[in-house]
Parts: structure tokens; C-alpha cells; sequence
């Protein structure tokens, strides 16, 4: 099915007589292209009569069956669009200045405000967003100072109950390791000892052997006697060293149960050297990105104004083509106007930013440059 749309009828230059005067048919566009408050109402006239007969035309179009059928009712509607405009002391020539004009505006219009509503709706997100920013790194900077002069985490309630079940599984642990520990020490106390009198055994069996062996018999034996020794004074060593261990153990033990009680006591506090200086660091670099976040929020806040400015200015550049009084026409009879573009099957078009041009493109490689001398 066609479909009925005054742009798209054969244009007709019509001289029509309406009461008693002619219409210009040499009409000419004012040079700074803006339309008269009469000129608009007239056209607005001329328009809501026609939105009434595109039913009728409509149906003359629908209807045709052969070429010449089509080219009549299109003729028609034409006709119709001349009609129209004389009966409002229009020529052809000047409605059709009229309709141009006004739809440009329109679409200005259109264009401008989208692209306004759309660029400070993504202001306002990254406003809320930055003062977001803002406030967390006030709250940081604030909490992780103290922490730093306190010398102590910044936890939370939750992370401090974390860090205090932990605390409790650890020492429970440890416990459990000492006692260990500390059986394992008393074992090896216990060697030290039976080995010692192991070689002291050896060493008086060496040194009193019976008087009843002749020379060769005693040489053996005080061979004997002195190998004895000599392994119980490496398992001696061995147990000594087994003592150590054992005693190593339980002071690990013992400072991680300290480690383990001050963490049960003061969970945001550190309990070793090493955490202290782990939390040290961290404060201070909380600190630092705090601080540099505000530094960037203030920045960003600062710069809003302009931002909203460039809004207006690129919004501006959008309509500059477009005369504002003929943009301000159309929003005083905005509702009029899109009521007859819609009785008429019209869509605007809105305007919209110019893509950004492409990335110029990798000139390819000079395969005489990459050639090795």
C-alpha cells in the first residue's frame, strides 16, 4: 500500500486568487531565514486543514490501479497542499519556505534537547559518583590518621570478630603444639641423661676391666668398651640436639600464644614487629590514596560549572544553523505543531553531534626501510 506523504507528491507552482488579491508567486525568503509570528500562524492553518484531508487523498492513492490512477491522485494531493496554503494567503512557494523552516527548528529542537538531557543525566552520574568519591576518601583519611598516630588497623566490627575467632583457633593450636613440644623436650632431657650414664658405664668398663683376662682378652675388651663409649656420646649429641629442637618449639610455641592472647585483647592492634609494620605501611598508604582521591574530587567538583558550560555550548553549536526565533516559535506551539506532523505521518529527525573522524589510518610498512643494512 503507498502511503500519502506531501514531500513526497509532484511539486506544482499554482497561482490561486482568494478574495479579490493574487499571490505572489515570486516569493523570497528573508535572508536571515526566520519566520513571522503571521507567517507561522497561517502555515499552522493551512497544515490543520490538510491533516483533515489526507483520510480522502489517502484513500485516492490506495485505490489507484494503474500509472496514470497514481499520478492523478498524487496530483491530488498536490493540489490539496496548494489549496490548502492559499486559502491562508500562501503562495506554494512561501509555505513551502514555511515548512522547511519549521521542521529544521522542530528537529532542532528535538536534537538540542536530547542531547542536553543526555549529556547532564552522564554529569549528574559522575557528580553523585565523584561526591561518592569524595566522601569515602574524607572517611578513610580520617579513620586511617588516627589509626596511624594509634599505631593500629582500621578494622571493622565484622573483620574484628573474624580476627578474634582466628585468634582463638590459633592459640588452641599452639597449646596443643606445646604440650607436645614440651613432652618431646622432657623425652629428650630423659636421652641426655640415660646416655650419659650410658657412657659412663662405658668409659668405667674401659678403664677397670676384669683382672682375670690375659693381654688379648683385655685388649678386646677395652676395644669394645671404647666403641660403647663412643656411641654414647653421639647419641649424646644427638639427644642435645633433640633438646634444642624441642626447646625451639616451645618458645615458637609460647610467642604465639602471646601473639594469639594480645590478638583476643586488642584485635586491631599488632602483636609482633612484623605486623606492625605491615599496618604501618598500610595506614600510610590508605593515607596517600585518600588524599589523592579528594585531591581528584576537588578537581572534578571545581570543573562542573565548565563542564555544564561546553553542555550548552555544544548543545548551541548543535542549532546553529537553525535561527532561535524559529526555535523558540516552535516551542511556544510545540504541542500544535507535533499534533499536525503526526496527523501528517511525519517523523522528525532530531539533529545529532557529528561522529568523531576515524583514527587516521597505519601508513604500512616501508619494506625497504625494515630491510637490515
Amino acid at each position: 500500500m503507498s502511503t500519502l506523504s506531501r514531500r513526497g507528491v509532484f511539486v506544482c507552482i499554482v497561482v490561486v486568487a482568494l478574495c479579490g488579491r493574487a499571490l505572489a508567486a515570486d516569493f523570497v525568503a528573508p535572508a536571515n531565514d526566520v519566520i513571522s509570528e503571521a507567517q507561522f500562524k497561517a502555515y499552522m492553518a493551512a497544515e490543520t486543514e490538510l491533516v483533515k484531508a489526507v483520510p480522502a487523498l489517502q484513500q485516492q492513492l490506495d485505490s489507484a490501479q494503474t500509472p496514470d490512477a497514481e499520478a492523478a491522485a498524487k496530483a491530488a494531493a498536490n493540489q490539496k497542499v496548494t489549496d490548502c496554503a492559499a486559502a491562508q494567503q500562501l503562495s506554494r512557494e512561501e509555505y513551502d519556505w514555511i515548512d522547511d523552516q519549521a521542521m529544521k527548528a522542530y528537529n532542532a529542537l528535538l536534537g538540542v534537547e536530547q542531547f542536553t538531557d543526555q549529556k547532564n543525566k552522564d554529569l549528574e552520574a559522575q557528580v553523585e559518583a565523584n561526591n561518592a568519591k569524595f566522601a569515602a576518601a574524607k572517611a578513610n583519611l580520617a579513620a586511617y590518621t588516627a589509626a596511624q598516630k594509634d599505631g593500629r588497623r582500621v578494622m571493622t566490627d565484622a573483620q574484628k570478630a573474624a580476627t578474634t575467632q582466628a585468634a582463638a583457633a590459633d592459640k588452641e593450636k599452639s597449646v596443643g603444639l606445646l604440650h607436645e613440644d614440651t613432652d618431646a623436650l622432657t623425652a629428650a632431657n630423659a636421652a641426655v641423661q640415660r646416655h650419659q650414664q650410658e657412657w659412663t658405664t662405658a668409659d668405667t668398663d674401659y678403664k677397670n676391666p676384669p683382672s682375670e683376662l690375659d693381654a688379648v682378652a683385655e685388649a678386646s675388651y677395652k676395644l669394645q668398651k671404647a666403641d660403647d663409649r663412643e656411641k654414647a656420646l653421639s647419641a649424646i649429641e644427638d639427644a642435645r640436639r633433640a633438646v634444642a629442637d624441642a626447646q625451639s618449639d616451645i618458645d615458637l610455641d609460647n610467642a604465639h600464644i602471646k601473639a594469639d592472647d594480645a590478638h583476643l585483647a586488642h584485635p586491631d592492634l599488632p602483636a609482633t614487629a612484623a605486623e606492625k609494620a605491615e599496618i604501618d605501611k598500610l595506614n600510610a598508604d590508605t593515607i596517600a590514596a585518600a588524599q589523592k582521591d579528594i585531591e581528584d574530587a576537588t578537581k572534578f567538583a571545581a570543573g562542573v560549572d565548565e563542564a555544564k558550560a561546553k553542555i550548552a555550548a555544544d548543545a548551541d553549536a548543535l542549532a546553529k544553523d537553525v535561527p532561535p526565533q524559529n526555535i523558540k516559535l516552535i516551542q511556544d506551539h510545540r504541542d500544535q505543531y507535533a499534533k499536525v506532523l503526526s496527523g501528517l505521518g511525519i517523523t522528525p529527525t532530531p539533529v545529532a553531534p557529528e561522529p568523531p573522524p576515524p583514527p587516521p589510518a597505519t601508513p604500512p610498512p616501508d619494506d625497504a626501510a625494515m630491510q637490515q643494512p
